[in-house]
């Protein structure tokens, strides 16, 4: 997983996922040696991103992000 697509999957997330993975974040910065592991941290990532929805449609995606465009250009 790249990095652009770990932000763009980050942003679909709720407030409370996201609070979640700042703080997984943070506590790998003050203490890299509990961290240090990339695979670790990922795989922790990953965890944050799952949910028990199954994934949109296409036809979904297509909506929310119509949605999100009609919503920055009233904005």
């Amino acid at each position: 997983m790249s990095v652009k697509e770990l932000q763009t999957q980050v942003l679909d997330l709720s407030v409370s996922d996201r609070m979640a993975l700042v703080q997984v974040v943070v506590q790998s910065l003050r203490d890299p040696h509990q961290c240090s592991d990339r695979r670790t941290l990922v795989h922790k990532m990953k965890g944050l991103l799952r949910t028990a929805q199954p994934a949109p449609t296409d036809a979904q995606v297509a909506d929310m992000l119509n949605q999100r465009q009609m919503e920055r250009t009233l904005t």
